[in-house]
């Protein structure tokens, strides 16, 4: 038999690397920047996290949507998406006196600096960007062009791009990047797996729909979750399944490639506002199996169709439900998130309560495994990791006045064998194969109450 890396090996269809319980609350936001050097940081705040980032900016505006429910996660994080070359422009250089244009910029030696120019009275852009370039030559690690009247920054060593800069006045950053969805998830993961949904700026079909480096088919692979939101109006129309990885159709491509840990929101400022953060904000704290994800509120406007500016008809709202895309739609009077599914079609709650179960039985079983000097492979030893399994999936099963992932009775059933029925082979190799079936709780989401009024019956 060949060597197992793992002392246990538990698969609801996946196999897993566990989550924390409390990653699996956890939202990260992924995009090109270079407010810090680090691929990961973690924030407890929004006021944390408008120390490091500028408030016009997509960072922020998706921490915004994390913090805005009142339960909001305790935790989020921004990743950092490798940028190649950092071209900054000054705002509008008006010739007059006493306007100011700075930045700061900290090399791969941790050294901070700042560069300011402040006119006198008739300066050109020109003027503005040689002065500062002069200023950042010595910056460590960084490279700085000036490219008469913008300027570029960038790692002179790629490798090394451990720098950042900060502190804009009057200047606007542009990034560029070749770094693909899955290579970036792979550089986050490096340095920080606790974390369950991921999020990016990025809504378009080369990062999300690309075969093998697209995001949707990296996080396939993982017990975790993918979000986004799109704006195209080319999702608006009747659903077609010959759409291809590159329509801007990407909620339709979602569902065409089947995706089970990719959902998608449609709303008309997807690209500004990452309505998906606050779908998150909303639902990432509470735990999984006891909570389904539609028809709440979120703090967000409802879609609308981008090219009218109104609220979605009932067509509209049709395809994107033939998309299994959600959308925000009024519900007497309060805005509410609809569909609550996966582009593959189920549900986003079962999916997440299907990891969070692999990654605590996981857990049981590796303590299980480390804290006995020995389990014996006789029926008492099986039967103690029968308990072990049963133990974990007792605390989730509903009661009368707690909803849980798993229904009340039956709950489950778990298939151990008797000592003599297993292959010699697996006893000589220390390996017991057994299973369980869940049932799960499911939610009634829509209610249909049929009456009748009548006057018959009355006396007279």
């Amino acid at each position: 038999m060949a060597f197992s890396t793992n002392i246990v090996n538990v698969n609801i269809s996946l196999a897993t690397t566990p989550v924390t319980v409390a990653g699996f609350g956890t939202p990260i936001f992924a995009s090109e920047h270079r407010w810090f050097p680090e691929r990961v940081r973690s924030y407890s705040s929004i006021t944390e996290v408008g120390v490091d980032i500028p408030t016009d900016s997509p960072e922020y505006a998706a921490a915004l949507g994390f913090f805005s429910a009142d339960a909001s996660p305790d935790l989020i994080k921004i990743g950092r998406r490798k940028v190649d070359s950092v071209t900054v422009n000054p705002d509008t250089v008006t010739g007059t006196a006493g306007q100011v244009f700075s930045l700061n910029v900290t090399g791969t030696d941790s050294v901070e600096v700042t560069a300011t120019y402040t006119t006198s009275g008739g300066d050109t852009a020109t003027e503005v960007t040689a002065a500062l370039v002069g200023q950042l030559g010595g910056v460590a690690g960084v490279t700085v062009t000036d490219l008469t009247g913008t300027f570029s920054i960038a790692a002179t060593v790629p490798t090394v791009d451990n720098y950042s800069i900060g502190s804009l006045v009057a200047l606007e950053a542009a990034y560029t990047t070749t770094e693909t969805a899955a290579d970036m998830l792979v550089e986050i993961e490096n340095v920080d797996t606790e974390w369950y949904f991921m999020t990016s700026n990025d809504h378009s079909a080369g990062f999300i729909s690309t075969a093998t480096t697209g995001m949707a088919d990296a996080i396939e692979a993982r017990e975790k979750l993918y979000l986004f939101s799109s704006q195209a109006v080319e999702s608006l129309v009747t659903y077609d399944d010959t759409v291809t990885s590159t329509s801007p159709d990407v909620l339709g491509f979602m569902k065409v490639d089947q995706k089970f840990r990719t959902a998608g929101v449609f709303h008309h400022e997807a690209d500004t506002t990452f309505p998906e953060c606050y779908y998150i904000s909303r639902f990432a704290p509470k735990n999984p199996g006891e909570t389904v994800w539609t028809t709440k509120n979120i703090k967000v406007s409802v879609s609308k169709d981008p090219s009218t500016g109104y609220n979605l008809n009932t067509t509209q709202l049709g395809n994107l439900a033939d998309r299994n895309a959600n959308f925000i739609q009024l519900q007497g009077g309060i805005a509410v998130v609809r569909q609550g599914l996966t582009a593959g079609g189920e549900r986003i709650e079962v999916m997440r309560f299907r990891d969070f179960l692999v990654a605590r039985i996981t857990e049981a079983y590796q303590l299980d495994a480390i804290n006995k000097e020995k389990t014996p492979y006789t029926d008492s030893g099986i039967n103690s990791k029968r308990s072990v399994l049963e133990s974990v999936l007792s605390r989730y099963v509903t009661t009368a006045d707690q909803p849980r992932g798993l229904q009340e009775a039956p709950a489950f059933t778990t298939t151990f064998p008797r000592r003599v029925d297993v292959d010699p082979s697996d006893v000589i190799a220390g390996v017991l194969n057994a299973s369980f079936i869940g049932y799960l709780s499911g939610a009634i989401i829509i209610t249909n109450i049929d009456g009748t009024l009548t006057y018959e019956g009355l006396i007279a």
